[in-house]
């Protein structure tokens, strides 16, 4: 997905592309799923963007941070539930 705040960006950078590429349609295919091409790349390439991932990776410390600590015995003892003993 896009970020509401990003979305009228990425829009414009899909329209951008689609005018760019538009001598290439073949008007004997559907429109919109030549259209979804460049939907799911300018999806994709934002998700890619260091924008993307900053925000993502401030998102995911606020939220550990508002989550309660384990302490490191804690830490240890999920993980050893986790081992397998065979």
């Amino acid at each position: 997905g896009v970020l509401t705040s990003d979305v009228e960006d990425v829009a414009q950078d899909v329209w951008l592309e689609v005018a760019r590429c538009f001598s290439q349609y073949d008007p004997s295919k559907p429109f919109w799923p030549w259209m979804f091409v460049f939907v799911f790349h300018a999806a994709s390439n934002y998700r890619r963007s260091a924008r993307y991932l900053r925000q993502h990776t401030t998102d995911a410390v606020l939220r550990s941070a508002e989550s309660p600590r384990l302490d490191d015995r804690q830490i240890l003892l999920r993980a050893l539930d986790e081992v397998p003993l065979e």
